[in-house]
């Protein structure tokens, strides 16, 4: 199908076209997040009730209120950039919920002591994934897409990342690993690239259509 683009979404990346080139995460929450904790530290300090409260209650409001703003019209303007190219777009089913759950503590059978679970490095990366608004950015995709008659799949995104989308081989890699190497038919590109491409191979199966490879056997 003409003007079909797969987009696999990400923290360094927004998202990966498998189409065009591939659009970076603005960062508006991590690049205000000193001056929020600033605010905040100001505002636990300051008598409640009074003028200084209020004063700096406003100003952490205010900064919330600009980073949403940013936030949103990124990803209207960028929704927007997509529709206007494509008429089928593709992408990952994610449950947003699921991935920011706490880890569960994890309890030393002998001692009783709580061993360490991850859970500083997972809070970092969920308020990474909080600031980039994968989940909102589909919902608007999918209602615009819907207003203009577009064609809007959302796919399982099951070994999108591990699978060549070339010749199907799984080709298992950790998350800073950024190149897809193909020992069986040698097909390299960019990992999300790959993964941008297997989602939209899955798009067009789910309908009946075939996916044709373009050919870059080789580019990384």
């Amino acid at each position: 199908m003409s003007n079909a683009v797969g987009i696999d979404l990400g923290l360094i990346d927004f998202f990966y076209p498998s189409m065009g080139s591939p659009v970076k995460v603005p960062k508006y929450m991590r690049k205000k997040e000193k001056l929020v904790k600033r605010l905040q530290t100001k505002l636990s300090h300051a008598p409640k009730r009074t003028e200084k409260y209020y004063k700096v209650l406003n100003s952490l409001q205010k900064t919330h209120y600009r980073i949403k703003c940013q936030r949103n019209d990124f990803l209207h303007k960028e929704a927007n950039k997509l529709l206007d190219s494509h008429n089928l777009i593709v992408h990952e089913k994610l449950n947003i919920r699921k991935m920011l759950m706490r880890p569960k503590p994890i309890q030393d059978k002998t001692s009783g002591q709580y061993l360490p679970n991850g859970a500083n490095r997972k809070s970092g990366l969920n308020k990474s994934i909080s600031d980039v608004g994968w989940g909102k950015f589909l919902n608007i995709l999918n209602y615009k897409a819907n207003e203009r008659g577009k064609g809007i799949i959302g796919i399982n995104p099951y070994m999108t990342s591990q699978a060549c989308s070339q010749c199907g081989e799984i080709v298992k890699k950790s998350l800073s690993t950024r190149t897809h190497q193909c020992p069986k038919c040698g097909f390299s590109a960019h990992r999300d690239l790959n993964a941008a491409y297997n989602i939209l191979r899955l798009g067009l199966e789910s309908l009946g259509l075939e996916f044709v490879m373009p050919p870059i056997i080789g580019a990384a």
